[in-house]
């Protein structure tokens, strides 16, 4: 009993001396002092005895065009009175005077993107004066920030993000509010250590009319870094994010306009670690001596271009992965022999020559980065529509899926929006029609990258070699990836022939042309969804095109056991991913059928080749899909407007029965 009460009077002591303490304070009186200063009169008492805890008054008169722009103590100034708030100690105020700068303000916008509100109209402002600005985008246009002196686009930095932006006038000042229209996609750029032209950010921009992603900006040596080379890009500054090479597309989430990039630096291997030769100016690397598991090959040794990787000249070598730069062009047969560690190659389209045994014997060697410092030629052009195509299949990676791989027979004969609607818009449709002549087990690993549980993915393949199988490149393959070299990062690149040959021989052509097309250019009739939809008119029974060529269902040209093994590999990879493997046929014109193919039982052979023989669940009959010529138009696999109606719907019912009962199918 004694403790707790013992504790009830510690509260109550110290109530009371606390308010003993608080009248002390109240009776307690501080001097303050202001000092003299040339520049005004002090015309009230000073120094003041005030007491604790009330404002310090003085009374000043300013010399003509001075003003106060320091004070110490806390202490402020308002129309000729220095005021010390809740003085509590004895304090001396100094001041600092001066007759102040004046600083235009100005603003400038785009009337078609946004407008901008402000406080002060244009004028000239004393120092120190505050303005407020406004952003005030239009409908469908996205605000980014606030830029000091040029647009983001002209090279300016955001010096605020926030639409409602105060600041002080401390200089001459043009302020640009920074907006994205409807149709543009805004990448900005950090250098992370680095600089872009000098800069420690850049931005660019994309029209979104048309595409489904921005590319970054290519590598033309704007990118520097004491003894570095630019990677890529990353969504993360410390790279754990997703990463981008130059001119790649990137991935834009539902509704975002703007993605912020940190540029990805990897130091340079010494140049000590390399053999070389020099030849009219030029190095031609002839070995490597160290010891790193990721080599950077350098643009230049003592001062001039690497531009040569010579036969051997990285044999038996132990790195995991190697960079190679944009200033080599050629490299030799068996430059990389027997690398046993060697796993990932990053390299550049600007070789113009290489040979498909670069790599011999290099086992593990599977992913391959392709960086851009090359301007597009060829991109997007009819056959290169591909690229809307797979920029859609990548945007769209997490929705329920059917992807269709085909030749050209798909790029004119599907109608995406179409076989959406007639599967219930159940299903996301990507249209990966592209080239007859393009491999198809490329777009089969493509698709499974970005493929998930319950996505289908069906192959329509023409009477061809590449569409049953064939794993061999050509120039056309790099027609249409090249607006989207990151796909090749995607897929194993060893199971693919004649890569590197076309590769070189395809840069080389785009050397010898300027034509100024960027990454917006659209040169086809196609659509948003990659589908060629311009009107084409139902046609005669009997017309007939022979573009193609007399069509023949042969089993030993298409259903050859290499291609049976390439097309398999394709179908794994399809399942592995979860999805499912269907395969059904492309639509063709009755009138160009070989004398064989004319025989119901020479197709029924074809047909059930492609049963027995490739791992897909045939959902479709050949039959249903040689279709009369009227149908067609400027080629004889190319469905008219209503051909691509009956074709459309007759993949659709296709579809349909297989999903009512899979069991029944095999």
């Amino acid at each position: 009993m004694k403790r707790s009460a013992l504790l009830l009077l510690i509260p109550a002591a110290a109530m009371l001396l606390s308010s003993c303490n608080a009248e002390a304070e109240e009776s307690r009186s501080v001097r303050v002092m202001l000092t003299e200063n040339e520049h005004y009169t002090i015309t009230s008492e000073n120094p003041v005895l005030v007491p604790a805890g009330q404002n310090a008054v003085f009374e000043v008169e300013m010399e003509e065009d001075y003003v106060v722009t320091e004070l110490t103590g806390g202490a402020t100034y308002e129309d000729g009175v220095i005021t010390l708030p809740y003085a509590q100690y004895p304090t001396t105020i100094d001041t600092v005077t001066k007759i102040p700068e004046f600083y235009w303000f100005e603003y400038r916008y785009t009337p078609k993107e946004g407008q901008i509100q402000t406080s002060l109209p244009s004028d000239k402002y004393m120092e120190g004066t505050e303005i407020t600005v406004t952003a005030i985008p239009n409908d469908g246009c996205v605000f980014l920030g606030f830029s000091f002196g040029k647009y983001l686009s002209e090279g300016g930095t955001i010096v605020s993000t926030d639409p409602v932006f105060t600041f002080p006038m401390d200089d001459d000042i043009t302020i640009y509010p920074n907006y994205v229209g409807a149709n543009t996609f805004m990448l900005q750029y950090d250098g992370n250590g680095g600089t872009i032209d000098g800069k420690e950010t850049a931005m660019s921009t994309n029209s979104s009319e048309f595409y489904y992603c921005p590319n970054t900006i290519l590598n033309k040596g704007q990118f520097e870094k004491e003894g570095h080379v630019l990677l890529g890009y990353n969504t993360e500054a410390d790279g754990s994010g997703e990463f981008y090479g130059p001119g790649w597309n990137v991935v834009m989430g539902e509704g975002e306009s703007v993605k912020t990039l940190y540029c990805q630096w990897v130091p340079v291997t010494p140049e000590e670690d390399f053999e070389y030769s020099v030849s009219k100016g030029n190095i031609s690397i002839k070995g490597y001596k160290g010891d790193d598991e990721f080599v950077v090959i350098p643009e230049t040794i003592d001062g001039k271009p690497v531009t040569t990787i010579v036969k051997a000249a990285m044999q038996n070598c132990t790195f995991k992965k190697v960079y190679i730069p944009r200033s080599v062009k050629t490299i030799v047969k068996d430059a990389f022999k027997n690398c046993d560690n060697l796993e990932t190659v990053y390299m550049f389209d600007s070789i113009t020559e290489m040979t498909d045994n670069c790599f011999p014997g290099c086992e593990l060697y599977k992913t391959l980065y392709i960086l851009g410092c090359q301007d597009p030629e060829y991109a997007y052009a009819e056959g290169g529509v591909a690229g809307v195509k797979i920029e859609r299949l990548m945007t769209h990676a997490d929705d329920k899926k059917v992807i269709v791989i085909s030749g050209s027979s798909s790029l004119y004969g599907l109608n995406t929006p179409q076989l959406t609607e007639e599967l219930n818009n159940e299903y996301t449709v990507i249209n990966l029609g592209i080239h007859a002549n393009t491999p198809c087990v490329f777009f089969m690993e493509l698709a499974a990258y970005y493929c998930n549980e319950g996505d289908l993915v069906i192959n329509a393949p023409e009477p061809m070699s590449e569409q049953w199988g064939s794993v061999s490149f050509n120039a056309t393959m790099w027609g249409i990836l090249e607006c989207c070299l990151g796909a090749v990062s995607k897929v194993d690149i060893s199971q693919y022939d004649n890569f590197y040959s076309t590769f070189a021989s395809f840069n080389m052509t785009r050397s010898w042309f300027d034509s100024g097309r960027g990454y917006d250019w659209n040169g086809s009739n196609s659509d948003h969804y990659g589908d060629l939809n311009y009107e084409r008119p139902l046609m005669p029974k009997d017309h007939i095109t022979m573009v193609n060529g007399i069509q023949d269902f042969s089993r030993s040209s298409c259903h050859n056991k290499k291609n049976i093994k390439n097309f398999n590999y394709g179908v794994q990879k399809i399942t592995e991913s979860g999805a499912t493997a269907l395969m059904s046929f492309s639509p063709i014109n009755i009138n160009i059928l070989s004398d064989a193919s004319r025989k119901k039982d020479y197709r029924i052979a074809y047909q059930n080749s492609a049963s027995d023989n490739f791992d897909s669940i045939l959902i479709s009959k050949v039959d249903d899909y040689i279709m009369s010529g009227s149908y067609f138009s400027n080629t004889d696999l190319h469905p008219n407007t209503p051909g691509t109606e009956i074709r459309t719907n007759k993949l659709a019912e296709d579809i349909k029965a297989y999903l009512a009962d899979p069991s029944s199918y095999k």
